[in-house]
């Protein structure tokens, strides 16, 4: 990927990431660039009308060319955002826009349908992560009080958070400063989502046994035999030169 550079900082590579999804997907993480402006369009028309509300607080259409333009040039300083992608599709941004020396407010979107994936904690943390880089302090938001898969969010994340309510909009402050509670909130997402990886390598769907011989005895026909012994109740295929079934098979 090239690295567009934008008045501002160089394309910050080391951003960039690989994480796994509550759902033990793995998903890359990184800095937004122009080139990203049809995806954009896409990930905007992907959303329910429920998520463009509460995310831009009004029902709205198609971003304009203009916008596009806008929420894809950043100088990954003052302005960031970071994208979260399952192959070649946006499945959630987070950005922030610096106010001041250290403060920044902050947005989260997520594609509905990889919500509850935990695709907004993996951008908080990181987008936390780079504007501590960049010398901010403190993120500030403004949600709506029943967004609260959003709420949950930030108050889960473990960082010590202020919340004041006022005429159904929820105002949150974060300070950025790693706690002790945050940093176990980050390992204990990090474990689930391992062991949901895992256990759907070891827990396979389906099975494709290439090479396997119609002798009895062989490496492959040992190992055919095993997984019906084993009782698997999946998908399970052979491929063979010749033979149309081996085993049953």
């Amino acid at each position: 990927m090239s690295d567009p550079t934008p008045a501002g900082a160089p394309y910050p590579r080391q951003w960039e990431a690989d994480v796994l999804l509550r759902d033990g997907r793995a998903a890359h993480l990184r800095p937004i660039t122009p080139a990203d402006a049809e995806k954009i369009a896409d990930f905007q028309s992907s959303l329910s009308p429920e998520s463009i509300y509460f995310r831009y607080f009004t029902l709205r259409g198609d971003l304009t060319p203009k916008e596009l333009e806008q929420l894809t040039t950043v100088d990954h300083d003052r302005r960031v955002a970071l994208v979260l992608t399952l192959g070649p599709q946006i499945i959630g941004v987070g950005r922030y826009e610096a106010t001041s020396a250290t403060e920044a407010e902050i947005a989260l979107t997520v594609r509905d349908n990889h919500q509850a994936r935990g695709v907004g904690s993996i951008l908080l943390e990181h987008l936390a992560a780079a504007g501590r880089e960049r010398g901010l302090r403190t993120f500030v938001g403004t949600v709506l009080s029943e967004n609260s898969r959003m709420l949950d969010v930030f108050a889960d994340a473990g960082f010590e958070a202020q919340q004041q309510v006022d005429d159904g909009m929820v105002s949150v402050s974060i300070d950025l400063e790693p706690t002790e509670q945050s940093l176990r909130v980050m390992e204990a997402r990090e474990h689930r989502a391992e062991a949901v990886s895992i256990k759907q390598l070891l827990s396979p769907q389906s099975v494709v046994l290439v090479g396997v011989s119609v002798r009895e005895g062989t490496f492959g026909h040992t190992l055919l035999r095993n997984i019906l012994d084993a009782g698997f109740t999946g998908e399970l295929s052979v491929v063979h030169p010749s033979a149309e079934s081996i085993a049953g098979v």
